[in-house]
């Protein structure tokens, strides 16, 4: 359909070419006027006599209708798509150079013979493998650890990770999103897990470069880095966020809040989510990740065990107080 402003222009054009029949100006003062050329307005008027006003509406922009002038003879697009079904592994160069001496064309010709004959066909999507679940066999086997922007990409960032065969959490807030702040969470991490940190994993976000990987190495952590754009290698703390966030964040916490009292009311939910959560996760048997940890500690050292239980160990220290006045 026209649009409303070619009609418009027509009109205008058809105005013009009444005034130049009618006498009422010349051609050539009709040029001037409309800034074209003598042989536009002669144009107009041919136009204009054969159609009417519809003679001077625009006419299609690019190419009229039919074939180009410069096409490739049917007997050559014949031979290059037969050259193309009987040579697979050929590209449209080898086949350029490989024409008949009375049919030489361009790669470049080739390659739109070939586009012309092909229809459009549907996009066929390659089909994606299930996810494979998995849980790592000890407590602080490997921590995932990366960081959310509850509010937006404000100063104001959320380091936060989690334990992947317990789902024990840690979390805090820090005013920048850098090298040093995610160093300062990794020192904050080490000093309250309750279990010894083997391996981290995180994106490839600046904040986890050369700096963090040399923190890890010196506290004897090894620092594993997802490939990138593979946000499902990480896909429990990516969890983790949709609650910090729903549960946490948009309840407890207000933007306006200063970072000392927001980090306050972290820390609350965070015990509420180790120690009286339960968790229906895989490995977790609906378990708190407080539950897990003792557990597994419990199952690896005597020691721990020994801890854990203030009974035996009264009955140990009595037992060794004696000896000790005994002698």
């Amino acid at each position: 359909m026209k649009s409303h402003l070619a009609y418009q222009l027509a009109a205008m054009k058809a105005a013009l070419v009444e005034r130049i029949l009618t006498g009422k100006i010349s051609v050539t003062d009709a040029a001037k006027s409309v800034k074209k050329s003598r042989f536009t307005i002669y144009a107009w008027m041919t136009r204009h006599k054969a159609a009417g006003i519809d003679g001077l509406l625009p006419k299609k922009t690019g190419p009229k209708g039919g074939k180009a002038w410069n096409r490739s003879k049917a007997e050559t697009e014949a031979i290059v798509l037969r050259m193309l079904e009987e040579h697979h592994d050929w590209n449209i160069y080898d086949i350029a150079a490989r024409l008949p001496a009375g049919h030489r064309v361009h790669p470049a010709t080739v390659w739109r013979i070939w586009k012309r004959t092909q229809r459009e066909q549907a996009v066929i999507r390659l089909p994606r493998s299930k996810p494979q679940l998995y849980v790592k066999e000890e407590v602080g086997e490997e921590i995932q650890m990366d960081t959310s922007f509850p509010w937006g990409r404000v100063p104001r960032v959320c380091f936060d990770c989690l334990d992947d065969h317990s789902r024990f959490a840690f979390a805090k807030l820090f005013e920048h999103c850098d090298q040093d702040s995610a160093i300062q969470f990794l020192h904050y991490v080490i000093a309250h897990a309750p279990f010894i940190i083997k391996a981290i994993r995180t994106d490839c976000g600046r904040e986890w470069s050369t700096r963090f990987s040399v923190a890890c190495a010196l506290a004897g952590i090894t620092h594993i880095r997802n490939e990138p754009y593979h946000p499902e290698h990480n896909g429990k703390i990516e969890k983790f966020h949709d609650g910090l966030k729903y549960r946490c964040f948009y309840v407890y916490l207000h933007p306006s809040d200063c970072i000392e009292q927001q980090n306050c009311d972290l820390r609350q939910w965070l015990v509420w989510y180790n120690y009286h959560k339960i968790h229906l996760g895989m490995g977790m048997d609906r378990k708190t990740p407080a539950k897990v940890v003792q557990e597994s500690l419990l199952s690896k050292s005597s020691c721990v065990r020994l801890m854990l239980q203030p009974n035996i160990t009264r009955h140990v220290n009595r037992i060794a107080q004696r000896w000790l006045y005994s002698l």
